[in-house]
């Protein structure tokens, strides 16, 4: 069990992109009591990444007609090619070897789709998380120190559980 002032989980996923809300996704189909933080409040503007591919569709397994009926979802099933005043190459793969997304949307589906709690940032409009033991400025390193705390005590908590199950003090 995992424990930060008010908030306890069985396991807490750090980062709510595709592979923090995937991976809590799992975990809740497990029947584990999951809670995900994330600096960010989503939807969240990014502007990297903006595709996916089938191998990405069939692992994490979208619907893409559920997805693509509220979202943005551009098949790519070629492309085109050339050079300036030159002749012009069609490419066609006859299938989709690519999708067009926006990761505000991609990333909030996945999240919201993981059933996960969220651990929303405390401090409104920062998208910081705020310790309960920092003082009301804000501290630039306090979202680092924060995260590092969690990580440390969760690994501290992980690390002792499996000796508990092997045995070893």
């Amino acid at each position: 069990m995992w424990t930060a002032g008010m908030h306890s989980c069985e396991v807490l996923v750090v980062g709510g992109g595709p592979a923090g809300s995937s991976c809590a996704r799992r975990l809740v189909e497990a029947g584990l009591d999951v809670a995900v933080v994330d600096a960010a409040r989503f939807p969240r503007d990014k502007v990297c990444a903006g595709w996916i591919t089938p191998a990405v569709v069939r692992t994490l397994e979208i619907d893409l007609d559920e997805y693509g009926w509220t979202r943005t979802l551009q098949p790519f099933t070629g492309f085109k090619t050339g050079a300036l005043f030159g002749r012009l190459y069609l490419t066609d793969f006859g299938r989709a070897v690519s999708y067009g997304i926006r990761r505000c949307e991609f990333d909030t589906y996945l999240l919201d789709r993981s059933r996960a709690r969220r651990l929303e940032p405390r401090q409104p409009g920062s998208g910081k998380l705020k310790s309960p033991e920092t003082p009301h400025e804000p501290d630039p390193n306090n979202n680092r120190r924060f995260l590092r705390g969690c990580f440390h005590k969760l690994e501290r908590e992980l690390l002792e559980g499996s000796r508990a199950r092997r045995g070893i003090s």
